[in-house]
Parts: structure tokens; C-alpha cells; sequence
């Protein structure tokens, strides 16, 4: 994931800012080809799109049990016909495969779990953790 300062540079890039001292380029300064300048647009438009997607900062082991909470919640919208984010939006999981939770007391320490949702779902959750853990051979 970019971090500020990079997000920063391409966003003035793209608006053909020099990124140190914010003039326009090619007032007495850089001077940036049509085709790198249309690259650096695409590449912020892309960063904007995603920049709040949550799993960017996930280690490869998070982002699976990332995606086991993702399947679980597509089975419960599947069966019930609620919107996915009614179930947990993908900050939750993200959050979760992070911290790993393991009792309905450490659920209440996860982004977006307040008491009707680990109600309905917190059981549940716990046990794609718990599965995951094993198939890592990770105690639970």
C-alpha cells in the first residue's frame, strides 16, 4: 500500500504539480512526457477506487482467512437474502483476521462488531477462526 507521502507525489504528478515545490510543471521546471502524465492519472484514479479497500495491509496468512470470512458471509447472504454488509463489511474481517479473536469478549475489540451483530454472527466468526488456526496447525 502506498503510504501518504507517495499517495501525495502522484496525486500532484497527475495534476502536473512539481511534487516539491507545487508549480506547474514546465515553469522553470520538470518536464513530464503526455504518456507518463496520462499513466500517473490512471494510477491515481485506481488509487482513489481502492485506497479504503481494507485488506491492503494484510499478510499473505491474514488475507486467507480474510477470504474464509468473505465465504462465510457469502453463504449467510446467499441463504438469508441480506446485503453482505448487513452481515460484516470487509473492515470486520480484515480486523479480524488480523487480531484473531477467540472469545465473544475479544469480539467486541473488532472494528464494526457491536452486540446485535456478534449476537447473530459472533459464533460463527469464532469458528472460521478457529478452523483457520487449525488448518495452520496454530493453537486455538
Amino acid at each position: 500500500m502506498l503510504d501518504s507521502g507517495s499517495y501525495s507525489v502522484i496525486s500532484k504528478l497527475a495534476r502536473g504539480l512539481d511534487p516539491n515545490t507545487g508549480n506547474k510543471i514546465g515553469e522553470g521546471g520538470i518536464q513530464i512526457d503526455q504518456r507518463i502524465s496520462q499513466a500517473l492519472s490512471s494510477a491515481l484514479s485506481e488509487l482513489r477506487r481502492n485506497r479504503h479497500k481494507s485488506y491492503y495491509d494484510l499478510t499473505d496468512e491474514e488475507m486467507e482467512l480474510y477470504n474464509r470470512l468473505r465465504e462465510y458471509r457469502y453463504g449467510k447472504v446467499k441463504d438469508t437474502k441480506r446485503p453482505a454488509f448487513r452481515v460484516a463489511p470487509d473492515e470486520t474481517f480484515s480486523d479480524i483476521a488480523k487480531k484473531k479473536p477467540r472469545s465473544i469478549e475479544s469480539l467486541h475489540q473488532i472494528y464494526g462488531l457491536r452486540q446485535k451483530r456478534i449476537d447473530a454472527y459472533g459464533k460463527d466468526f469464532l469458528s472460521v477462526v478457529e478452523e483457520h488456526l487449525k488448518a495452520k496447525g496454530r493453537p486455538t
